[in-house]
């Protein structure tokens, strides 16, 4: 005769949950899929929870360490949370489909985790890297299998370039002399000159930005401009001698 096992009964705040012969008394496992079920048919919130923090994220602990052990500048719990919240919003809408949720939960555990990445601020990238990236992503997930030199072609980047580019959400720092556009295109602004540009806008103050709008954008004169603005012309001098510090700086 083989050994009985015991009843287990687990007690979560007021209510019990009744685990009767559960599968994990019989050390067999329960399946990803099997929890996903338990939880949605689940009506009790409490009882939800449970199933949650106890069954289902305890599945992902050891894939959830070896994602974020990836990104060493940033703070491990932190990441931990936004996986966990990822798992949370990826069972909200999964569907069953007959297959194994396993990838489809992993897949959303690291978009969530490359998108807070990619936001913080702790890593400062140029609007235009920062959309190539998310436009780099996009071509692989819709052509797997692509290389860096398909990648390089598609995008007019350098090998280089795409590397750099794709290793971002592993660093804290991005080189920008890496980025380079692979060959110079008519009509077109090459990708260095662009992040040039972006660069010298983001190091300008508010007033400097309005003055730049005015004079390369609206063709204004710089006495209408001072006017407009409601300052002098020698202040205004001094805000157009600011930016050519702030640009001369950025070239040397």
């Amino acid at each position: 005769m083989g050994k009985k096992h015991k009843r287990a009964t687990l007690v979560i705040q007021d209510s019990y949950v009744d685990l009767f012969f559960s599968k994990q008394y019989n050390n067999e496992e329960i399946s990803l899929k099997e929890l996903i079920e338990k939880y949605k048919q689940e009506c009790d919130k409490k009882n939800q929870d449970h199933i949650l923090c106890n069954q289902i994220l305890p599945k992902f602990e050891k894939l959830i360490f070896k994602i974020i052990s990836k990104y060493s500048t940033f703070d491990k719990e932190d990441l931990k949370q936004v996986a966990h919240l990822a798992i949370i919003k990826a069972l909200k809408n999964y569907q069953e489909m007959g297959l194994d949720p396993t990838s489809y939960f992993i897949s959303y555990i690291e978009k969530e985790i490359k998108s807070y990445v990619m936001n913080s601020d702790i890593i400062k990238i140029p609007k235009t890297i920062r959309k190539l990236y998310y436009q780099i992503q996009k071509y692989i997930s819709l052509n797997p299998g692509c290389t860096i030199s398909e990648i390089s072609d598609k995008f007019n980047l350098t090998e280089e370039a795409i590397k750099e580019i794709l290793s971002i959400p592993q660093k804290n720092n991005i080189e920008i002399s890496f980025i380079k556009s692979k060959e110079h295109r008519d009509l077109t602004l090459p990708i260095e000159d662009k992040i040039f540009l972006e660069q010298i806008i983001y190091s300008l103050t508010e007033i400097e930005k309005k003055v730049m709008k005015f004079l390369f954008y609206e063709d204004i004169t710089k006495v209408n401009l001072a006017q407009k603005l409601n300052i002098s012309r020698k202040h205004l001098y001094t805000i157009l001698d600011n930016i050519k510090q702030k640009m001369l700086k950025k070239i040397f």
